[in-house]
């Protein structure tokens, strides 16, 4: 097809259009976060985020150090191979760049603008019209999660924006018989969890799974599982840099969950259709509104309006219906979620009310087939009333989200001098914050985490309190370096003794410089030293970062040379998804 033809000419405005368009719908939607993008809230998780992000930030700017260990909460726990650690993630140069608040706002604005045209490009190769592209792509990222989610410091959501461009790749191998585009479907899915953890790999994952499989089920084919397990593989091998040490954490650390939650057909009309969500407000299923809300308000209307084109709307009904009742937990009938929770890595989540997020993309394709059926009916008048719905249900998801972004900042943070060395403290007086002593140069060993982090560590001013560094027997033991990830000590014992870092023990940490190896003390960093003067250096080396990136880096040449290879062919002619 010649460059100058009006399709291509059309084809490539529109992606003009839609990038433009989606960073316009995010600064509208979350204006408030671009006029405090330096703030540092600290409403409910944010204190636990952006401590991690500063943790983080401070790793690289102030110590040229790749953050791989974080000896501010619980006493020291792994960074960068931390579940839900932003370390690997590809938005995690803007805090570096601009600060850990303005980096982590930004990436707010990022997300948003990624669900937005995500949706669009989903729906386009759903052969959508431009029209009803652009009404679907409006629901997805102004359903009230969005806002809720990241308004309550839920900064592992971040994922879930993924979740359209996901999908969308996986339609395109479907449809044209590629395989570059499982690889990019696998790409995208790597992308969330690096982004966010286990919780958009698992949720997003399964509704990629659960799309695939039925389409594979109404076609009877094999190709849509063929396509299914390369997307897999490509997102295990991409994400492999986070999650084959997130692994041994997880296994080191475990999390367990009951997997008892419900959520009743009244909570789920309240979710999706209450126009009263905040970050304040109690919710009948134990958990505040930011654990469930999804407001769709007018977009229902577009959505329901999808059984009238059932074989373009089938495979996602069956999906959205799965989601459903999942969603509901393990209230009968047909209690799906305590099935699922006997199965890794479902095992370890919980809320089951967060398959609601899956479940707005099934809504916003279901409104985006809606919007075709309405502008297709006589003509121009249903597209002109498909462009008034459009219009007012986007402007009252807006009047919903936009107070929550404001929200975030309600508690900004005001951190006193920092101390001139490290110090472990129990907790802050009369709160809870996380944020504050790292920015003080303290470790805080009263935290909130995932999951419970052992820790035998001592705060200073407790009882039993030695100092950051001691040693059992008769001696001194003086702190010379210390970094997040290399620490070293100038030794003198009377006798042969063993040192303590009032730190959790890790055997990721290893002498580097001295006669012995580290050990655990009662589950503090220890290592024995000899009779007389010594310097030992303790560096932490993580031999399943280094595995993971090796097989990351791997994965991405092989992706490479696949799309370059499959390239070269001749493209296959393209089938409409619904037929």
């Amino acid at each position: 097809m010649p460059l100058s033809s009006p399709r291509l000419r059309w084809l490539r405005n529109e992606r003009v259009m839609v990038s433009l368009g989606a960073v316009i719908y995010a600064c509208v939607f979350a204006y408030p976060v671009l006029t405090h993008l330096s703030t540092p809230g600290t409403l409910w998780d944010w204190d636990l985020e952006l401590g991690q992000e500063w943790a983080a930030w401070e790793t690289v700017t102030v110590f040229k150090q790749i953050p791989l260990w974080n000896p501010y909460k619980c006493g020291g726990l792994p960074m960068l191979a931390h579940p839900l650690g932003r370390v690997v993630a590809p938005t995690f140069p803007l805090t570096l760049m601009f600060g850990p608040a303005a980096g982590l706002h930004l990436s707010i604005l990022m997300f948003l603008a990624i669900a937005w045209s995500g949706t669009y490009v989903l729906a386009r190769a759903l052969s959508m019209r431009p029209l009803a592209a652009l009404g679907a792509a409006f629901v997805f990222p102004s359903s009230s999660w969005f806002a809720l989610q990241v308004g309550s410091g839920h900064i592992w959501t971040f994922g879930f924006a993924c979740l359209p461009w996901q999908a969308a790749f996986a339609i395109l191998a479907v449809e044209r018989r590629r395989t570059g585009f499982a690889v990019l479907a696998g790409f995208a899915l790597a992308v969330g969890f690096l982004e966010g953890g286990p919780y958009p790999l698992a949720l997003c994952g399964l509704t990629i799974a659960m799309l695939l499989a039925t389409v594979a089920a109404l076609r009877r084919s094999w190709w849509p599982l063929y396509v299914l397990g390369v997307i897999f593989c490509f997102a295990v091998g991409l994400s492999a840099i986070k999650l084959l040490p997130a692994y041994f954490v997880s296994i080191s650390v475990p999390r367990r969950t009951a997997g008892d939650e419900v959520n009743t057909l009244a909570a789920l009309a309240t979710d999706l259709f209450s126009r009263t969500q905040n970050l304040f407000l109690p919710f009948p299923n134990g958990f505040n509104f930011w654990e469930s809300g999804a407001y769709i308000g007018l977009f229902a209307l577009p959505a329901v309006a999808s059984v009238f084109t059932p074989r373009r709307s089938a495979a996602w009904l069956i999906v959205g219906a799965i989601l459903l009742l999942l969603e509901r937990g393990a209230l009968p009938p047909l209690p799906l979620w305590p099935y699922l929770h006997h199965l890794p890595p479902f095992s370890s989540l919980r809320v089951p009310s967060r398959f609601i997020i899956c479940f707005a993309l099934v809504v916003a394709i279901l409104a985006g087939f809606g919007f075709d059926w309405l502008a297709a009916r006589a003509r121009p008048w249903g597209a002109i009333a498909a462009s008034l719905l459009m219009v007012a249900a986007a402007t009252d998801c807006w009047l919903v989200a936009v107070s929550i972004y404001g929200g975030i900042f309600s508690y900004p943070a005001h951190p006193g001098p920092a101390m001139a060395s490290f110090r472990q403290i129990r907790n802050v007086p009369n709160t809870n914050s996380m944020l504050l002593p790292a920015m003080q140069n303290e470790g805080i060993l009263v935290c909130y985490e995932y999951t419970y982090w052992p820790t035998s560590a001592v705060g200073f001013g407790q009882p039993g309190y030695r100092g950051e560094q001691y040693l059992l027997g008769p001696g001194s033991v003086t702190l010379v370096r210390w970094t997040p990830n290399r620490l070293e000590y100038a030794v003198d014992a009377q006798a042969p003794s063993v040192m303590v870092v009032n730190q959790n023990y890790d055997p990721s940490w290893r002498v580097t410089s001295g006669p012995s190896q580290t050990f655990s003390q009662d589950g503090l960093l220890a290592v024995r030293v000899p009779a007389g003067k010594s310097r030992i250096v303790l560096r932490y080396i993580s031999i399943a970062t280094i595995c993971g990136m090796i097989i990351s880096i791997l994965t991405a040449i092989a992706a490479f040379v696949l799309i370059r290879w499959e390239s070269q062919r001749p493209a296959s002619e393209t089938r409409n998804f619904d037929t």
